[in-house]
Formats: C-alpha cells, structure tokens, sequence
C-alpha cells in the first residue's frame, strides 16, 4: 500500500525494482491506482477523484519511473518522472531505507520509504476551494526481494 502525506491515507499500487551491478544503476517503477485511494474520509475522497480535479475517469493511474540515483547523505535522491492526469514532469524522491526482513521462503526484503513534493497545480490538478499549501507531499513506502 502507499500512503499520503496526511495518514491514514492509502492507496494500492504495483511497482518494480531492479537492482544494478551498482546501486546507482538501478531503477524504480511504480503505477498508482487513483481509484483506490482512501483518506478515510468518503467524501473527501469522493471530491478528490472526481472529474475535477483528478479526473479518475480518463486517468485512472499515476505513474513514477526513475531516471537516476544518487546518494543524498544517509538517504538517496531519486530522480524521475511522474505523470498524472496525462502530465508528465520530472521530480525527485528522497529514499530512505526502512528495514531489512526475511520473507517466508527465507528470501531477503527490503523495505524503503520515498519522499517527495508535487505542485498539484502543474499537473492541471485544481481544486474548488483553496488550500494552505500549494503542493501535495506524496509518500511511496514499497517493499522488494533483494
């Protein structure tokens, strides 16, 4: 599951990460499904993924795919790009490790958390009533077979 900015909110989505020779050779994907999304507020959600100012109808998901990695202190910046509403534009993630586990077959997982910020105006996201802020903070956690 992701997760939003002001939690409990949710969404599910698939993704894909592939590990390089060297770490900074590899890549990130990552595809949303907006319809799922759930702030615990059914009419806020409602609000949200309406024609205005999502338009689920026409673009049901959002999607990240990486463009490059590189340390960033004890964290990484991950570049990419994300598309939403059929806009797409570059933006950086910064990733964190969270944990490393074992799954049930004894294969090791690794669990990250991403960060980062989106002006909602600049993928034609606009909505009714003005907000405090202008951005949307999104946070991916995701977990992987190392």
């Amino acid at each position: 599951m992701g997760s939003w900015q002001n939690s409990p909110q949710r969404a599910a989505f698939t993704g894909q990460i592939v590990t390089g020779d060297e770490v900074t050779r590899s890549s990130v994907s990552a595809e949303i499904d907006l319809d799922s999304l759930d702030t615990g507020d059914a009419g806020r959600d409602k609000g949200t993924l309406a024609k205005d100012p999502v338009d689920i109808a026409h673009h049901p998901v959002m999607t990240y795919r990486s463009t490059g990695l590189a340390p960033d202190g004890q964290a990484w910046q991950l570049d990419g790009e994300l598309t939403l509403r059929g806009v797409t534009h570059n933006v950086s993630l910064r990733v964190q490790q969270h944990e490393f586990t074992s799954g049930t077959t004894g294969e090791r997982r690794a669990r990250f958390f991403a960060t980062g910020k989106i002006n909602r105006q600049t993928f034609g996201v606009r909505l009714p009533v003005p907000l405090d802020r202008r951005g949307i903070l999104a946070a991916m956690p995701s977990a992987s077979t190392c």
